[in-house]
């Protein structure tokens, strides 16, 4: 039967009918083999993309390793586990009497002033009221803020004592970081682990 239609054919409707039936299987190739593959092909080529870059990041941490390290062993002579909140206050109370005599400063008056949260660390916050020479007072504030134990000042106000006096009046807020007690964690971070 396509012999006699063939032979009914002219030879130019032959080559036309020729080329049409090539140019319809070129598509439907392209739409029924060609088409998936080459879909395929791109996302893999997207999965590769992603997977690069996460790898890439990962390269960066892990050649960072032993800075990483260092700087563990540097932080592990500071106590970070808390106490009690009454016993972090009064370990702190304690540790800034020391150093204002080991300074040669007046302590006028020290008390707590509460806890401060920052993320997974807690912040007590003792006020200072001090007086001494201008000296005096800037090594009291070296001590604090070189302290093995974590200390360092938020706030600070200096002010002369008296009108023509050489003696200063300093008001400072004094904190001292500790890890937070898993009890005391808000509810997103204790659901995060």
């Amino acid at each position: 039967m396509l012999d006699k239609i063939l032979a009914n054919l002219s030879s130019r409707e032959r080559t036309i009918l020729i080329i049409s039936v090539f140019v319809i299987f070129v598509v439907f190739s392209d739409r029924l083999i060609l088409g998936p593959i080459m879909g395929q092909i791109q996302t893999l080529d997207s999965t590769i993309g992603e997977k690069e870059v996460l790898l890439k990041s990962n390269i960066r941490i892990l050649s960072n390793r032993e800075r990483i390290l260092k700087e563990v062993e540097m932080y592990k002579k500071y106590p970070l586990e808390a106490l009690s909140s009454e016993d972090e206050l009064a370990a702190v109370l304690a540790q800034i009497e020391e150093l204002a005599d080991e300074d040669e400063v007046y302590l006028v008056d020290s008390s707590p002033s509460g806890t401060r949260r920052e993320g997974l660390l807690k912040a007590y916050v003792v006020k200072v009221d001090c007086e001494g020479l201008m000296d005096q007072i800037v090594r009291f504030m070296h001590s604090i803020e070189k302290s093995k134990k974590l200390l360092r000042i938020s706030n600070l106000r200096l002010r002369p004592k008296e009108r023509g006096s050489d003696v200063l009046s300093c008001r400072m807020s004094v904190e001292k970081i500790v890890l937070a007690d898993e009890q005391d964690e808000p509810e997103d971070i204790k659901k995060r682990r």
